[in-house]
């Protein structure tokens, strides 16, 4: 196998490591409110832990995968999130696992930027977005792991040894990235530094483009809808459906399965479409996924609303990250990927808590309304990337 498909496997290995470590949570929320007894938004909390953690480390990792290497800074995220879900483990107290799920989510931001970053070096621009669409489906598939784990060992072993033994397979697997691995020889030397200003004075010149603001903005709106569903729909199917806990966790591998064919197909479809177009379906198309789940009387509807928005919600991210990368320089993509998926993050860090306060106060269905009604609002965002497209064009037909 060739140093390039050996750092794709591996890349997309390393994305079901660190989302079987992310969605954990999630799927554990049933067990831990039970075990503390705290209320929605006090454990959504966990998991805007982890996005703020996650957000606060993308861009960083951006800015040092592109001087010391993205396999050190790979590899060393993969170290620092499974050391700290082997300390949850250990911990008894809600207050001490949201400071280590900060750290966890510290950990878990450094992949995605470096990890692009660095299959951008390996695979040219007419293969990128394939490339980067197969990468990204391992997400898909530690999510779905993270379920079935936890729905067939959650009721027998508790939350403890879950956390225990997915830091054990994070240990072991960034051991095993480490050895298998190979990184590009860089076009120019690297250089071990870390620099406050030069970061800042990075993303300035990243954030004045029209077409990355937009790009940050439809992300964020993207990711706030993820979490907030995401993060209460195992407590949402055991306090308003009926589940038992263990059915509950594994009806919900549906959405990153469908999630699948989505980041697969994404590419694909964005071909065909136009990338604009394509991408505003794929909000709407999970708005009324999201909106659907509240009507859901019967197990097909259900099941409708999560594929419908399993596949759109998770078809639409790899592409804007491809866009992202072509927008900027090999030198500079690690950079630019961080300062937009960590801003973006930022923006909707405080989904699960917001969400949760939601919940306790007027209720699921009304929360799933909002959730909808804010993945609506992408499209409009993305409408307007594809306005500014257009004129853009116009203005270089007249040039020549």
């Amino acid at each position: 196998m060739t140093n390039k498909y050996r750092a794709l496997i591996m890349g997309w290995g390393s994305w079901v490591v660190n989302y079987l470590q992310r969605m954990i949570v999630p799927a554990l929320l049933p067990l831990i409110i039970v075990t503390f007894q705290v209320s929605r938004s006090e454990a959504g909390m966990l998991m805007t832990a982890t996005f703020i953690g996650y957000s606060l480390s993308i861009i960083p990792a951006g800015y040092l995968s592109d001087r010391i290497g993205r396999k050190i800074v790979i590899v060393g995220g993969i170290f620092l999130y499974s050391l700290t879900s082997l300390l949850i483990a250990l911990s008894r107290s809600p207050a001490i696992m949201v400071w280590l799920r900060l750290g966890t989510g510290i950990g878990l931001g450094t992949h995605i930027a470096a990890s692009n970053a660095l299959l951008s070096r390996y695979f040219s621009s007419n293969e990128r977005e394939g490339a980067i669409g197969f990468h990204e489906s391992g997400a898909n598939i530690g999510f779905v792991l993270a379920f079935i784990v936890v729905g067939l060992l959650g009721e027998q072993l508790g939350w403890s040894p879950i956390f225990l033994i997915t830091g054990l397979i994070g240990l072991l697997y960034g051991l095993l990235y480490w050895y298998m691995v190979r990184e590009p020889v860089p076009r120019t030397p690297k250089r071990l530094s870390f620099s406050l200003r030069e970061i800042v004075g990075d993303c300035r010149k990243i954030l004045v483009n029209r077409s990355t603001l937009l790009i940050i903005l439809s992300l964020g709106i993207l990711y706030w809808g993820r979490n907030g569903v995401c993060t209460f729909l195992p407590v949402y199917l055991v306090d308003s459906k009926g589940f038992e806990f263990t059915g509950a966790a594994l009806i919900l591998w549906i959405i990153p399965a469908a999630g699948i064919p989505g980041k697969i197909l994404g590419g694909r479809l964005c071909s065909w479409l136009g990338r604009s177009t394509f991408l505003i379906c794929a909000f709407l198309a999970s708005s009324l996924g999201v909106l659907l789940l509240p009507l859901a009387h019967h197990d097909m509807i259900l099941w409708g609303a999560l594929i419908l928005f399993g596949f759109f919600s998770n078809a639409a991210s790899p592409l804007m990250y491809a866009h992202t990368s072509r927008l900027y320089e090999d030198s500079h993509t690690g950079m630019a990927l961080g300062t937009v998926i960590g801003i973006a993050l930022l923006i909707s860090a405080l989904s699960p808590t917001v969400t949760g306060v939601i919940i306790d106060g007027y209720g699921y269905t009304i929360a799933f309304i909002i959730v909808g009604a804010i993945l609506g609002l992408g499209a409009l965002t993305l409408g307007k990337q594809r306005e500014e497209q257009i004129v853009r064009k116009m203005e270089l037909e007249k040039a020549v």
